[in-house]
């Protein structure tokens, strides 16, 4: 009984070692691929003394994105969310309403792919 558990456990110990040694061969130096920059994607945000707003994003790579307006005059919330599709051109253009006149708002932006991106501040002008 004592060889063949001395025997197990000399193939286990083997096994692990073979497994380890070949993982460590299969994966390539990091200098070794080219590097590659994507362009990096664009988001702007447009508002109107009415309150409307336009948000463009351009560059996007992901399938999906997660698009958020976000009040930061006072704290931060979010006053309006939309998951977009970027079409063929790996752009979105998303169009609202209800911004308050008076406060700063900015666009903020997720993919898996892009991660995150976020507009410039525009505060609503409360002129006519």
């Amino acid at each position: 009984m004592k060889k063949a558990t001395t025997w197990r456990l000399f193939l286990l110990i083997a096994g692990v070692l073979l497994g380890l040694v070949a993982g460590l061969g299969g994966a390539a130096p990091a200098s070794a691929g080219a590097t590659v920059f994507a362009p990096a994607q664009q988001l702007t945000l447009a508002v109107s003394s009415s309150g409307a707003y336009t948000i463009d994003g351009r560059e996007y790579r992901g399938e999906t994105v997660d698009v958020w307006v976000v009040q930061v005059s006072n704290r931060d919330r979010v006053v309006d969310s939309e998951k977009v599709r970027p079409g063929g051109d790996n752009a979105f253009r998303i169009r609202g309403w209800g911004l308050d006149c008076g406060q700063t708002y900015q666009a903020v932006s997720y993919s898996s792919v892009d991660g995150w991106d976020k507009s410039a501040r525009k505060r609503v002008s409360c002129g006519g």
